[in-house]
């Protein structure tokens, strides 16, 4: 960021102090012009919105309603600050010109004003305005058209509230409002825009220690080290670039400030450190406070308010220290560190702002503990492209993007202990971003995700809690990340979800009473993730779903309870074929305990048990080639082990046991299975039947106290 070049002017620290208010000579006389509202008084009020419209300066302010073309239906502001924005309209002319063009043309608009040909345009209200190019004798004109998108034909109405020249003749102030129709539509763009060319008087130079004893209007600049400005509440206001300049300043104390009106309101710049500045106000500016290449600074107790930028903003400073500070309604974030290294931000607040607080551009290294992002229009914590930075502590909560998200480019990134809850989209977001640990959080009733992790590896989620969100911990397109001991409590569709993600471990982790869905899902292809004792308990419909081609799965040790449908289901997913994958599991209380169903092949159960499950144990349906070893089904309400127009199955060293209709079922259809050397004893009905509607079933080596078919 390059330094606003300044006029210096030195002044009597001692006529200040006395309270002797600066004021700059005007080197010209403002020329204003006014007139008679043209064809009435159209006296155009714009509609409220959430953009804070600026009261000076030079923009364009765009409303538009729903349905009108131009203007899109949103809400935008182009500001001198990122944007560059021209007017013209010379004396006596009838029209005036002005354009808009931000990011190299990102956006572009131009704004054509006018009165009646050969009438000069002045201050006043002008109603039936048409297109201005093509107005008729008599008429005034509107024009407003940008990003591509223009009218034929139009009808509208403006005010012209401001207009002033300098003697010479040019242009100084021009500020309109005005409501456009295109091609006859209800709907309206609304807009005002502003051109202020008023020259900024030179600064005050402060030299010595000072206390304020009035307001004083234009910049200051600290000229020393190892002084101290207290305003003592009295207001620095602009118009201007900067309200206080600290350049190459060390050793400086300003206090009790209330800076307004300026471009930025406090800036630090190539400071060698040991600044302090405490319970200053910047408000209805572009920035608030500015950190720029300026190491070693401390902000206390400050506030950022109603800006049209951000509220606080480090641009390569490192091991500053921002504490109790707070940003509200700020247009961009409320902090924003672009880049910045091992700066320290604890116990500050961010509320109503664009953004909360956000890291990027390579920012490393700083500590963010115990602060509040509230309400904001984004997310409420953001870091692209930054790493090794730490989040302890923080509160998201109500904003209208996530609550913490960690973007691409960055890693090495620790959130421990922070509470996300009632954002609009996410908790916590992991996207296109490796090897950052989140640990001990807690997100609660955000609409989307508790946890998102996205096109990452290398992840660690440790001990998060997930409660009430729109779907608990959810892995998409992502590899080799680690979760551990998490808990998905209260959610939607699914406790976890895995979907189209490889070697991912889950170890001993919790999905528990998600009313809406199922504990853990697997699906989109999924493979070589490893589940190993976690928990499914009380969720409406699965505990353990493994859908949709995936396949090399392992499952060891997990346990599924009181589950409503399925305590594990296996849908489509085949070769899941990675060692023992479904070993040792328990399934107990659920509609089910184990069901493979429909074209799932290849899968080895071993040594896992079925208990109590209010319909079958294990439930093979229209599925091949599967290897079930020493399982165990008891006390299910109906049969313990069911293989239903199923083929190519394996059955060996099985037990059925007191199960409510029979042992083991092999029906319709099924054939070319081997059951060998399976129990079953004490089960309702029979403890084995194959009712040899299809043909090649192999049982040898079983004992079965009642048997039919075999």
């Amino acid at each position: 960021m390059k330094r606003p070049l300044l006029l210096m002017l030195c002044v009597s620290v001692a006529s200040l102090a006395s309270g002797a208010a600066y004021a700059q000579p005007s080197p010209w006389t403002v020329f204003t012009k006014t007139a008679t509202p043209a064809r009435g008084a159209a006296a155009i009020t714009l509609p409220r919105g959430r953009t804070k419209v600026p009261t000076s300066g030079t923009f364009l302010y765009l409303n538009s309603q729903p349905g009108d073309y131009i203007g899109g239906g949103i809400e935008q502001l182009y500001t001198s600050m990122d944007s560059t924005i021209s007017g013209s309209l010379p004396q006596n002319s009838d029209t005036f010109s002005g354009s808009v063009n931000q990011d190299n043309f990102t956006h572009w608009w131009y704004v054509n004003i006018a009165a009646p040909r050969g009438i000069p345009l002045a201050v006043g209200s002008y109603e039936g305005a048409v297109r201005a190019p093509f107005r008729p004798p008599g008429t005034p004109g509107l024009d407003v058209y940008g990003d591509g998108r223009g009218c034929n034909t139009l009808t509208g109405r403006f005010d012209v509230n401001q207009l002033s020249y300098t003697p010479s003749g040019d242009l100084l102030v021009f500020d309109a409002t005005f409501e456009q129709h295109c091609e006859g539509a209800p709907a309206a763009l609304f807009g005002r825009m502003r051109i202020d060319n008023t020259p900024e008087p030179p600064p005050l130079v402060i030299t010595t220690n000072t206390t304020l004893t009035s307001d004083h209007q234009g910049p200051v600049v600290i000229g020393a080290d190892d002084i101290t400005l207290d305003c003592a509440g009295h207001t620095i206001s602009g118009p201007g670039q900067v309200g206080i300049d600290l350049t190459f300043r060390t050793g400086v104390t300003v206090k009790r400030c209330m800076i307004t009106g300026f471009s930025t309101a406090l800036f630090v710049s190539q400071s060698v450190g040991n600044n302090t500045f405490v319970g200053n106000l910047a408000s209805e500016g572009g920035d608030g406070f500015t950190v720029d290449d300026a190491d070693r600074n401390t902000f206390e107790a400050n506030r950022a308010e109603n800006n049209t930028g951000r509220g606080f903003f480090v641009f390569s400073g490192s091991a500053n220290t921002f504490v109790a500070n707070q940003a509200q309604a700020n247009e961009e974030a409320g902090f924003r560190v672009d880049p910045g290294f091992n700066n320290v931000f604890t116990q500050n607040s961010a509320v109503d702002n664009g953004a909360g607080f956000a890291l990027d551009e390579g920012s490393t290294g700083n500590t963010f503990n115990g602060n509040v992002a509230r309400a904001n229009h984004a997310d409420g914590f953001n870091a692209q492209s930054s790493s090794r930075n730490v989040f302890t502590k923080n509160t998201a909560e109500a904003n209208y993007g996530n609550g913490f998200q960690i973007l691409a480019g960055s890693s090495g990134n620790t959130l421990t202990g922070n509470v996300a809850k009632s954002n609009s989209a996410q908790g916590f977001m992991v996207s296109d971003a490796n090897t950052n640990v989140l640990a001990s959080n807690k997100s609660l009733q955000n609409t989307g995700f508790g946890f998102l992790v996205e096109g990452s590896s290398g992840n660690t989620l440790q001990g998060n809690e997930a409660d009430e969100d729109g779907n608990g911990f959810v892995i998409d397109a992502s590899k080799s990340n680690r979760f551990t001991a998490n808990v998905a409590t209260a959610g939607g569709a699914y406790g976890f979800a895995i979907n189209a993600s490889n070697g991912n471990t889950f170890l001993a982790n919790r999905a528990e009473g998600n009313t809406t869905g199922n504990g853990f899902g697997v699906g989109q292809g999924s493979s070589n993730n490893a589940f190993t004792r976690n928990v499914a308990q009380g969720n409406r419909d699965v505990g353990f779903w493994v859908d949709s081609g995936s396949s090399d799965n392992n499952f060891s040790d997990n346990t599924a309870a009181q589950n409503g449908i399925f305590g594990f289901f296996f849908d489509a997913s085949n070769g899941n074929t990675h060692g023992n994958l479904i070993n040792s599991n328990q399934a107990q209380g659920n509609g089910n305990g184990f069901v493979v169903n429909g074209g799932s092949g290849g899968n080895t159960y071993t040594a896992n048990t079925a208990r109590a499950n209010g319909n079958g144990g294990f439930l093979l349906l229209s599925t091949d080639g599967n290897t079930l070893n020493a399982n165990t089904s008891l006390q299910n309400a109906a049969d313990g082990f069911v293989l239903a127009g199923s083929s190519g199955n394996t059955l060996t060293g099985n037990v059925a046991n007191w199960n409510g209709n029979i042992g083991f079922d092999v029906v319709t259809g099924s054939g070319s299975n081997a059951l060998r050397r399976n129990q079953g004893c004490t089960n309702h009905f029979l403890d084995a039947l194959d009712d040899r509607t299809g043909t090649g079933d192999v049982w040898v080596g079983s004992i079965f106290c009642r048997s039919k078919g075999i």
